[in-house]
């Protein structure tokens, strides 16, 4: 007799396809083991079009069903504005509709459990008791307070500030109340552990990466940069990086700042300097990743496991990374798997000798790929199922 599958409830805030970008590569695969496992019903609460007929098209396949609610920008920003105005964090009124609400209440009955993708989703499922999963990613109240006083934005920074306060109790009573809260940060998960059912598990690596082989003599000379470009945590770092530390580096070596909607800022900031490019979109862009001399992460913000150093580390690349980027990383050693500073003259002197065809850091970039075997979504699934199978 075929076992009957428990039938799963998804809450997310962006369409997972295309998987560019850390969060929709997340939910990529995370609709992907979850339909394998369960009977998988998706909910996307969006200012995206749902006009992808791509997105449509994956969501059709790994999923029983799936509903998208795209609402346009307006609507969003009245929440905003209510949540600014009232006591809740803001981003969690952001993406709460009366309708999405209702919507949900009526799968309800219907459904074994349901897990909410990040903090901004769990209004409409904290009162249920039907058994619910945080996948909460990253602490935002921890990002938050890490990054009041390095944040280069004075609009963020205001936006902090209100919501610390705001973000911390939404944590922590969501932590405590729902059944199991899922981490990709060690460090995060250790943090909230004494307040509910905490978990640590790590994003994985695309498995092909581990044998990509493709280069371009174009970039032999190449620094990179890799993340989507209007994130702000990817902004405050390029901006630390070309203000700090690009003017101290080779001119042999040519800085590229690869990703998705390349901020104004990032552009200005580029054209200012010498040899930096910003390419927007590329299609393939771990034909540059995999040419290049190094990959630096030089977070100065932001929480939780950076995809684009896993990635990099994968492909056999030395990666240069601030002491914020590098801590996640389970495993990894300064020196050994990567190489960490947060001094700008170090940083720069690391980017030089990895200038140099014959630099002592093979090892390094050695070790890294062995290391990024213990990253996989192999491993990931396995935690994950075996977590939701001793809540239900």
């Amino acid at each position: 007799m075929i076992e009957k599958k428990r039938k799963c409830l998804l809450l997310l805030t962006r369409i997972p396809y295309p998987p560019v970008g850390g969060d929709k590569l997340k939910s990529y695969h995370l609709i992907k083991i979850l339909n394998k496992h369960y009977d998988l019903n998706v909910i996307v609460i969006t200012d995206e079009s749902a006009d992808n007929a791509d997105a449509n098209q994956f969501l059709s396949t790994h999923s029983a069903a799936y509903k998208i609610f795209s609402f346009p920008k307006h609507r969003f920003y009245i929440n905003a504005l209510a949540g600014l105005l009232g006591k809740e964090p803001i981003q969690v009124a952001y993406y709460y509709f009366r309708e999405v609400k209702k919507y949900i209440d009526g799968l309800l009955p219907q459904t074994d459990f349901i897990i909410a993708n990040l903090i901004r989703t769990v209004k409409y499922i904290e009162y249920t008791d039907k058994p619910k999963f945080l996948d909460i990613v990253d602490s935002i109240a921890i990002n938050y307070k890490n990054a009041i006083d390095k944040v280069s934005s004075v609009f963020w920074k205001s936006i902090y500030k209100v919501e610390i306060p705001r973000i911390t109790a939404i944590e922590e009573r969501s932590i405590r109340t729902f059944n199991a809260t899922f981490f990709v940060n060690k460090q995060e998960s250790e943090h909230w552990a004494q307040t509910g059912k905490v978990r640590w598990i790590p994003n994985g690596v695309n498995p092909k990466l581990y044998d990509y082989s493709k280069t371009n003599p174009q970039y032999r000379n190449a620094i990179v940069f890799f993340g989507k470009m209007d994130y702000q945590p990817n902004i405050d770092a390029v901006t630390w990086y070309l203000k700090n530390v690009h003017s101290l580096i080779s001119p042999d070596l040519v800085f590229y700042i690869v990703g998705v909607h390349p901020a104004p800022a990032v552009i200005k900031l580029a054209e200012k300097n010498k040899n930096v490019i910003v390419t927007g979109f590329i299609e393939d862009p771990y034909e540059i990743i995999n040419s290049a001399r190094a990959v630096i992460a030089p977070m100065q913000t932001g929480a939780g496991i950076q995809n684009k150093i896993l990635e990099s580390m994968a492909l056999g690349k030395v990666v240069v990374a601030t002491s914020l980027a590098a801590r996640p990383i389970v495993g990894a050693r300064d020196g050994e798997d990567l190489l960490v500073s947060d001094d700008p003259v170090q940083f720069a002197g690391y980017l030089n000798e990895l200038g140099q065809d014959n630099h002592p850091y093979a090892k390094v970039a050695a070790n890294a790929k062995i290391l990024m075997q213990n990253y996989t979504w192999e491993r990931y699934e396995k935690t994950l199922t075996a977590l939701i199978g001793e809540e239900l």
